[in-house]
């Protein structure tokens, strides 16, 4: 399901994550700055192309690009338990699976990620600022 809301003069899209885990590597989002250089990946936070990354800057605006972040491993520990919210593709299984934890999926001028995990509620922004080959996650 995909729902649109207008929002402080911004378009907001938010996706269904109830769906299986295939249609959440089927979607995916894009962030790009006025340099050539681009974030993107899939509503689970999986990279599934060769294309995929956090930030993928241009060395020469809008050419030749490079991989600079791929991803990043993020895990919450609280109380000795350990939660990762990162998702990783291999051959034959998902390792971690913080797919698992995602409740929610928004894109405005970022991307945003809700977790429940247990009774932590976490939100992962990323953003992509204009002009400059540089990547926000908070």
């Amino acid at each position: 399901m995909l729902e649109l809301v207008k929002q402080k003069e911004e378009l907001t899209v938010s996706i269904d994550v109830s769906k299986p885990v295939g249609e959440l590597l089927s979607r995916q989002w894009l962030l790009s700055n006025s340099r050539g250089g681009y974030a993107a990946s899939t509503v689970a936070g999986c990279n599934t192309s060769r294309y995929h990354g956090l930030l993928i800057g241009s060395l020469n605006p809008p050419a030749d690009r490079i991989m600079a972040l791929s991803n990043c491993l993020e895990q919450l520990i609280r109380n000795g338990r350990s939660y990762s919210i990162t998702t990783l593709q291999f051959a034959d299984r998902f390792a971690p699976e913080g797919f698992r934890f995602l409740t929610s999926f928004r894109e405005d001028a970022g991307v945003h990620f809700d977790y429940q995990c247990d009774d932590i509620r976490l939100t992962k922004s990323i953003y992509l600022p204009d002009d400059s080959d540089t990547v926000v996650v908070a």
